[in-house]
């Protein structure tokens, strides 16, 4: 029976997606027998030690833009450099001119924003910059940003 084009290509998707969370699955099994024998061998060491006690280390993605560290590096020499308040666009306008990088379309600025967004709010937590105000004045504009 032959099948629409909507239905060829949420059959092939599901395929995609079937064949993919297969070999995710594969993976996992592989990681949780891996924690058993390690587990296994600490007790070795140290019957006595308590494995619900050891910290469940973070693994973070790296960004493709930004060194560790140096978004806020960045985000702080600009705002001194500015003298003024600024939109998280224009930081990343800014630092796309010191990193000497293109960034092209929609997807490619948002993956660059986004660890300067999320920068800007850790620091503003700190207390070391502070929002403003946004730039079209609603509640969903672009925030602004200034040293505290």
């Amino acid at each position: 029976m032959a099948h629409s084009i909507v239905v060829s290509g949420l059959i092939a998707k599901y395929s995609e997606l079937s064949s993919a969370l297969k070999q995710h699955q594969d993976v996992m099994r592989q990681m949780s027998a891996d924690l058993d024998h390690i587990a296994v061998t600490i007790k070795l060491f140290d019957p006595d030690l308590d494995l619900r006690t050891i910290k469940i280390t973070n693994h973070r993605i790296a960004n493709g833009w930004f060194e560790h560290g140096e978004v806020n590096r960045l985000l702080m020499d600009v705002l001194r450099t500015a003298g003024k308040p600024l939109s998280t666009r224009q930081i990343g306008e800014a630092m796309v001119v010191i990193k000497k990088v293109e960034v092209d379309g929609t997807e490619g600025w948002d993956s660059f924003l986004k660890p300067i967004l999320g920068a800007a709010r850790r620091l503003e937590q700190k207390g070391t910059i502070k929002m403003v105000g946004r730039v079209d004045g609603s509640s969903r504009g672009a925030m602004i940003w200034e040293l505290a």
